[in-house]
């Protein structure tokens, strides 16, 4: 039947010459099989430094991805109280004309944007 015995393919994955594909191969499953995890090229170089030249498996990546999470978790508590968002006073709506409504609604839904992005 032409198929691989558990020690063959064990040989296969220990070949440096598929090193790469099976790193690949082990992020993507992995990256792919998490719900509570989304990918941005952030994250993606924090596993990766965690790993380091170890041999990526999942268990290693979760573990990596609860360290990133706790990083991000405190990071973001951090902010909230280091960074006073600018409070301006609201502006008068009755008193604005159309264009300057317009351009209020426009520099609002460009805010609501960034702000999602963060």
């Amino acid at each position: 039947m032409g198929l691989f015995g558990v020690d063959d393919v064990m040989d296969r994955l220990a070949d440096p010459d598929l090193k790469q594909i099976v790193a690949e191969a082990v992020y993507f499953s992995w990256e792919n099989s998490r719900g509570d995890y989304s990918p941005t090229a952030e994250r993606r170089r924090a596993l990766k430094d965690y790993v380091g030249n170890r041999i990526p498996t999942a268990r290693l990546l979760d573990a990596a991805w609860q360290v990133i999470q706790r990083s991000e978790a405190e990071s973001g508590l951090l902010r909230q109280f280091s960074e006073p968002e600018e409070k301006r006073p609201a502006p008068d709506l009755e008193s604005l004309d159309d264009s300057e409504v317009d351009h209020l609604y426009h520099a609002t839904l460009r805010k609501i944007a960034a702000d999602s992005r963060k």
